[in-house]
């Protein structure tokens, strides 16, 4: 939305079959109008963490065609593993090229106080304070303090939390391998199952459907995609076992 308001075009890199995105497709896309290249690790919607060597092969295209590389890792500290996300920041030339995004406020689950990094370069820091300047001159003080007691001292909360969602993803998993009313699994990972539902009809009458006659809320795969694939997005992170149990049966319920 903020592209189209600035008049900026935006091209999807191509995914592998695994939802990974190809950088050597990306190259393809890359003309003398391109700025950067945009990566968003885990991924929202679909959860799925790129792997380190990728995003090596994303740093290096965009250090050779002298564009930035946007890395989003909002959801970096719910990845299935503890190691580093990339190598990128032991190049010591990283600052010429990557701008990586985190947000304290899912991190640290502030909800409604939008506060995060951006950890860039000098150059690249200064063009945001820039935006920040017309958008947010800077994040609410409760949220400021909110982060920097969490920084302090929820090393260990935040491991706890990170070690739920994963078990609750397990679960989800395990009862989505079941197919229940048909509905496919596409992929996971941080908050999210990306599903894909079964039937013709159009997205935002099969999620009226869910709502209404099977008390599911999702998120449609339409705010995400630029046609109707048929997808929704899930989200189970705050879902007891149970209700993930319940989840499944009443997708079960399901009929077209």
């Amino acid at each position: 939305m903020w592209l189209d308001v600035e008049e900026i075009e935006g091209r999807r890199i191509p995914n592998d079959d695994g939802l990974i995105p190809n950088a050597k497709a990306c190259a393809a896309l890359v003309d003398e109008r391109t700025t950067a290249i945009v990566l968003v690790s885990p991924g929202n919607p679909t959860g799925i963490t790129i792997p380190p060597e990728r995003i090596v092969e994303f740093a290096e295209l965009a250090k050779a065609h002298d564009l930035a590389l946007i890395i989003d890792e909002t959801y970096r500290s719910f990845r299935p593993t503890e190691t580093a996300a990339h190598p990128l920041f032991s190049d010591p030339t990283w600052r010429d090229t990557i701008i990586s995004l985190h947000s304290f406020s899912k991190d640290l689950a502030i909800p409604g106080y939008r506060v995060g990094a951006v950890v860039a370069g000098e150059p690249a820091r200064l063009e945001a304070l820039k935006i920040l300047d017309c958008v947010a001159i800077c994040a609410t003080p409760i949220g400021q303090i909110a982060c920097i007691a969490g920084l302090e001292h929820a090393t260990e909360w935040r491991r706890e939390q990170a070690e739920r969602i994963a078990n609750r993803q397990q679960r989800f998993e395990s009862v989505m391998a079941d197919r229940p009313g048909d509905f496919e699994l596409v992929a996971v990972g941080a908050y999210f199952g990306w599903v894909r539902y079964p039937g013709e009809l159009a997205t935002d009458d099969a999620l009226r459907k869910l709502v209404v006659d099977h008390d599911v809320l999702a998120i449609p795969g339409t705010a995400f995609t630029e046609g109707d694939e048929h997808m929704l997005r899930i989200s189970f992170a705050n879902l007891d076992p149970e209700q993930i149990d319940r989840l499944g049966e009443r997708l079960a319920e399901w009929s077209p």
